[in-house]
């Protein structure tokens, strides 16, 4: 399994939050079988190609298949990380887990339509009358997904003295709440502009997607501004040795 394949690696000098589980747990087995499932979904055909011309149109759905895994491998990853920060098995982390296998199982499908529709139109047919509801669903999706990470690491700040977390680890899970929150709030603000676009130009709805091209720009602008307060609070001590030696 990918988990204790990655678990077999020492922990990044990077990583601001010393890991606290290095097992994989139940509940991280039945998540990665959902992710699991979920990339089934994305698989370019169950059938082998019979000639050249099938094949060759099997081939045209890699890119969309492509970026469909890597948004599945990023939630992924981000999954991971916390359950290797915090090792948390209560109640509520169960359930906004469970929650965001759920979201993400039942978004990846229509992922696939809509990119696959954007890369190849000539195959896909979407009318204008269901941009709107198409560009909410999918904006909408994100930010589920984001906020519930927004969730899981609330819940693991307000457990920091039971979870033992020193001055500068609970500032980096403050940080990473600020960061999934942001990603969050930044779908919304796309879905915003497409219901004003869609209502100028229905046929332009999806135009305000282009807004995620710039999505490094404000997370940047945030990185920085708590770099910043890191150093004003901590000094120019490497994060990790701060976190790993809260006494040095």
């Amino acid at each position: 399994m990918a988990r204790k394949y990655f678990s077999n690696f020492k922990q990044s000098k990077k990583e601001v939050i010393q890991w606290r589980s290095h097992e994989v747990t139940r509940i991280e087995a039945f998540s990665d079988a959902v992710f699991a499932f979920a990339v089934s979904l994305l698989i370019i055909s169950l059938e082998v190609p019979k000639n050249s011309t099938e094949l060759l149109e099997s081939l045209r759905g890699f890119i969309p298949f492509t970026f469909c895994f890597g948004f599945i491998a990023m939630i992924w990853y981000r999954q991971y990380c916390f359950f290797r920060r915090y090792g948390m098995h209560d109640v509520a982390t169960i359930f906004l887990n469970c929650t965001l296998v759920l979201v993400v199982l039942f978004y990846v499908y229509p992922l696939k339509f809509m990119i696959s529709a954007l890369m190849m139109k000539e195959a896909f047919t979407v009318k204008v009358g269901d941009t709107l509801q198409l560009l909410c669903f999918y904006t909408g999706g994100f930010a589920a997904i984001y906020f519930l990470f927004v969730l899981m690491y609330m819940n693991a700040h307000a457990k920091r003295e039971e979870l033992h977390l020193t001055d500068v680890e609970a500032f980096e899970t403050r940080t990473q709440i600020y960061l999934n929150l942001l990603l969050s709030a930044y779908a919304l603000v796309m879905m915003a502009v497409g219901i004003c676009l869609n209502r100028i130009a229905p046929e332009s709805t999806f135009a305000g997607l282009v807004l995620f091209s710039f999505i490094g720009i404000p997370i940047g602008i945030m990185m920085s501004k708590r770099k910043k307060t890191f150093k004003q609070k901590f000094g120019q001590v490497p994060m990790a040795e701060i976190a790993h030696n809260p006494e040095g």
